[in-house]
């Protein structure tokens, strides 16, 4: 590639643009150990999310009254004036300024993100979420590679003993890999099921591929659930979406007939698919979700003991980001 190319594509986007490129693409790259400066929660994405939280600050002033009115940025604003209301009671007053910094870069994100959308940045985002996703699977493919042949750890790897390994590519934590991975593969599946991006439909369906197989890899519980529910609510709005590319309500249409009874064939999903499959299955759900039995039931144990302080300090709260100080103190 040549500077004549080079300039080329850097003037075909604005500075806006590679802005919110590069802020999607590292999003995931959270392994503390890899992407961080100065501190290891600093990672790249959040050194970013400080530009774009300037940025979105002389939006949210330029245009305050809009946002007053905006659900979205007063649930937002909400979030953040609950943290900092908890700073009176919290027993780690750094752990929640921490968090409560965090969520004020997300707060003033958000007019940022919302302006350059508005002035057709969709398409551009979702490519951005493409090529991050794709970076990230390469990632993984080299980590396992490097895993399997040289017993080298590259990244997030967890290996567990009597177990396989679980991968995580470039995150800090397996769990928020499957989270990820479990997002993404609607998004691109969502891609792919339009006309506009047809022709890149055989990348498309590698790529969702390779992410459900990445997925199994992370041997994560909760990514799975989630993972399962969501494809129940992906193929309820397909069914029940008329701008679907492949279903049309044409009477020349062959699946005209079958749609007229869509309803009865969904109700009929929803209870055979869940309660044959759980039976089917059992006992490999039974392994997957028991076979670290300790996480499993200590993460129930904390489950509890999170309840019963969140109903107890129903009012006060006990301090954002600070359970760990208050959970050291407790009779659990």
């Amino acid at each position: 590639m040549n500077m004549a190319t080079i300039q080329k594509l850097l003037s075909k986007y604005s500075k806006t643009d590679w802005l919110v490129f590069i802020f999607i693409i590292v999003i995931p790259w959270t392994h503390k150990e890899m992407f961080s400066f100065y501190n290891p929660d600093l990672v790249i994405s959040k050194w970013i999310l400080i530009v774009i939280a300037i940025l979105g600050f002389y939006y949210f002033i330029k245009e305050r009254k809009m946002y007053s009115k905006d659900i979205f940025f007063f649930l937002l604003s909400g979030i953040l004036w609950g943290q900092i209301f908890s700073l009176l009671h919290t027993l780690d007053v750094r752990s929640t300024l921490k968090i409560i910094s965090f969520q004020g870069g997300i707060v003033f994100a958000y007019p940022f993100l919302k302006n350059y959308l508005r002035k057709d940045g969709k398409d551009k985002v979702i490519f951005a979420y493409l090529i991050s996703l794709t970076i990230v699977l390469c990632f993984w493919i080299f980590q396992v590679f490097f895993k399997t042949y040289f017993n080298k750890l590259t990244g997030g790897i967890w290996p567990v003993y009597g177990y396989p390994t679980r991968f995580g590519s470039t995150f800090w934590d397996v769990n928020h890999y499957g989270a990820y991975l479990s997002s993404m593969i609607f998004v691109t599946g969502g891609v792919l099921l339009s006309k506009q991006y047809e022709k890149y439909k055989k990348f498309l369906i590698a790529i969702i591929s390779v992410s459900v197989l990445s997925l199994f890899f992370t041997g994560s519980r909760s990514s799975w659930i989630g993972f399962t529910l969501s494809l129940v609510v992906f193929f309820l709005l397909l069914f029940t979406s008329k701008k679907a590319s492949w279903f049309s309500f044409d009477k020349k249409n062959k699946y005209t007939e079958i749609l007229k009874y869509k309803w009865h064939l969904l109700s009929a999903g929803f209870i055979v698919v869940p309660f044959s499959t759980l039976y089917l299955l059992q006992d490999s759900i039974r392994a997957a979700f028991l076979y670290r039995s300790t996480s499993f039931f200590s993460h129930l144990y904390l489950l509890k003991a999170g309840i019963s302080v969140g109903i107890s300090n129903f009012t006060t709260g006990i301090g954002a980001n600070a359970f760990h100080a208050y959970f050291k103190q407790s009779e659990y």
